[in-house]
């Protein structure tokens, strides 16, 4: 048997380290963000989700577990708490939610913080719309920004068994929608790379 090189090329894939992959994505996607998006865009906050405040705070890569794909600029002028009450009054409201859910991190003036607050939108049972939502003050190319929050869809199980894609894109542009049902505005700011399928790199800004 020969030794194979640590990394190699071929017409159908491109191995490598973890760092070697994350670093070609990352160029990835800067090329890609050059070709549609303004260079102003811009977003100063939290980018990632922890599963643990150790996680958070060390920036551990295998902490991550769903990037920061929504977030509401000072025009709306809401906190975390208001949003949810405002949201549920629309009618988003949870119907069942999965025992022993856990909190989730991100990483905040050098800090580990927990979400302020759960919002749920009801699908069937136990799959919804999920957004955990933070209370932060951070700057962006949009407006300045008062909360931020990961929306994703919950499978039935949350995945304790199964391993359902948790789709990013399609509960942030639900999410997005919905607000503009209510007469808001949203704006697309580009994020970095990204390493989950369903998500695209991208945040919403969502304003007056």
């Amino acid at each position: 048997m020969f030794p194979y090189p640590q990394r190699f090329r071929s017409c159908h894939a491109t191995a490598g380290t973890l760092e070697e992959q994350q670093a070609a994505e990352r160029g990835t996607h800067e090329t890609n963000r050059l070709s549609y998006l303004s260079p102003s865009q811009s977003y100063d906050g939290s980018k990632y989700v922890y599963e643990s405040a150790l996680g958070a705070e060390d920036q551990d890569l295998y902490e991550r577990t769903a990037p920061i794909n929504v977030a509401w600029g000072d025009s709306i002028n809401k906190g975390a708490s208001e949003l949810q009450s405002y949201m549920k009054n629309q009618g988003w409201e949870k119907h069942w939610t999965m025992p022993g859910s856990t909190s989730r991190y991100i990483l905040y003036n050098g800090l580990a913080q927990s979400q302020d607050e759960h919002i749920y939108k009801e699908i069937y049972y136990a799959r919804q719309l999920h957004i955990r939502v933070y209370n932060v003050s951070v700057d962006s190319s949009v407006e300045p920004i008062q909360v931020i929050g990961n929306a994703h869809r919950d499978p039935l199980d949350h995945n304790h068994i199964g391993d359902e894609p948790w789709e990013f894109n399609d509960a942030r542009d639900e999410t997005s929608s919905d607000w503009g049902s209510w007469g808001q505005q949203s704006e697309t700011v580009f994020m970095g790379g990204t390493q989950w399928e369903t998500h695209d790199g991208n945040m919403d800004v969502i304003y007056s």
